[in-house]
């Protein structure tokens, strides 16, 4: 995966404008087109990881979004709206593994695409 990073994974731009109530109680702000740079990351990433031992921890589908609020108890029940877009540079991503309220970090990387891009483990 590393290789793949370091030759062609460059920077790339998000920018989420929706506010929604999620599934298990969350509140988070989504994007209206749906993030293509991240989505075509996305492709290219769960295609390299299927083949190797970090592939439990990817997904078919993604649903980029951010959360801003978690609790089954107390998330609003509201109507998705627009609001102000919340936009930044993807520069480096970790892999997260997420079960029962337990976080694992099999790795962050760089996306610089330049031969110097490495996983930090």
């Amino acid at each position: 995966m590393s290789r793949w990073l370091a030759g062609t994974a460059k920077a790339f731009d998000v920018s989420f404008d929706r506010l929604s109530a999620f599934g298990g109680g969350a509140l988070v702000l989504r994007s209206s087109d749906h993030s293509p740079a991240l989505q075509h990351f996305w492709r290219k990433l769960s295609a390299i990881v299927h083949d190797s031992p970090l592939r439990d921890f990817v997904t078919n589908r993604l649903e980029p979004h951010v959360t801003l609020l978690r609790d089954r108890d107390e998330v609003p029940k509201i109507q998705e709206r627009l609001v102000e877009p919340v936009s930044w540079r993807v520069r480096n991503f970790a892999l997260i593994h997420s079960h029962q309220g337990e976080y694992t970090f099999p790795g962050t990387w760089q996306l610089n695409g330049q031969d110097d891009a490495h996983a930090v483990m």
